[in-house]
């Protein structure tokens, strides 16, 4: 599932990949003591490939979490 960006070099061809991102996040928004309260939380999926054969050992597959909250009134 998904869809792959396809990045295209006209001028050097080895630069040319394909790259995937998933991003899976939840979210929640909340009043607390007068303050408007937005949470996030998640994690996040990418994957690179190169279309020359002797770029393959800088393909890589990674993953990160991440947390945020936004306070105001």
């Amino acid at each position: 599932p998904g869809f792959w960006l396809d990045y295209n070099d006209y001028v050097q061809t080895q630069n040319c990949y394909r790259q995937k991102t998933y991003t899976l996040q939840f979210q929640n928004r909340t009043g607390y003591f007068g303050y408007n309260i937005w949470a996030a939380v998640g994690f996040t999926i990418d994957q690179m490939n190169y279309d020359e054969k002797y770029r393959e050992y800088e393909e890589y597959k990674s993953s990160s979490t991440f947390a945020r909250v936004y306070l105001g009134w």
